[in-house]
């Protein structure tokens, strides 16, 4: 931790910044329908389990509770690792487009997880949210995240943010 806040670790010279009140809700469910919330307060989303329609439940809980959200690791929960055709579906574009355009506060999907082996058709998933979100006037960003279930895979995926000044509230 130290060394990632002060830029030391892996003689990286970045620091990076600790967000709190961040969860990845929807945890136990063994669809991978994964949300990340941000910003939430203290001890809230530990232990969210989602139920029937998780992304929207996570996403909505995420909202109710001032956070913010974006979808984690869709091609996972698609099953499109071996099918650019499933992410392309205008029926599963869907799913995800009514949540983002429903809520907000969801910012967008997760569209590169650790070194993009399990997921590489959420790129084409993400373009074709924006087809579907743009004319409506809501831009869905893409992020990069490492998710870090283990120490090898720490530092393998991340999103650079360009600001001013390296503080959560620039982040936020």
């Amino acid at each position: 931790y130290e060394g990632m806040i002060t830029g030391t670790y892996n003689n990286r010279g970045k620091k990076m910044t600790c967000v709190v009140g961040a969860n990845e809700l929807n945890d136990l469910t063994l669809t991978k329908c994964h949300v990340n919330g941000y910003f939430l307060p203290e001890g809230v989303g530990t232990g969210f389990r989602g139920g029937e329609n998780a992304f929207e439940e996570a996403v909505k809980f995420a909202h109710e509770n001032g956070g913010i959200s974006h979808i984690n690791h869709p091609g996972d929960w698609l099953h499109s690792a071996g099918d650019a055709d499933i992410a392309r579906d205008p029926k599963n574009v869907a799913i995800f487009a009514d949540i983002i355009k429903k809520y907000d506060s969801c910012l967008g999907i997760e569209v590169f997880n650790e070194t993009n082996s399990v997921t590489p058709f959420d790129r084409i998933l993400w373009d074709n949210l924006l087809m579907y979100t743009l004319p409506y006037g809501k831009n869905v960003i893409g992020f990069s995240n490492t998710d870090a279930h283990t120490v090898e895979n720490i530092d393998s995926s991340f999103n650079i943010f360009m600001m001013e000044e390296n503080n959560v509230e620039n982040i936020k």
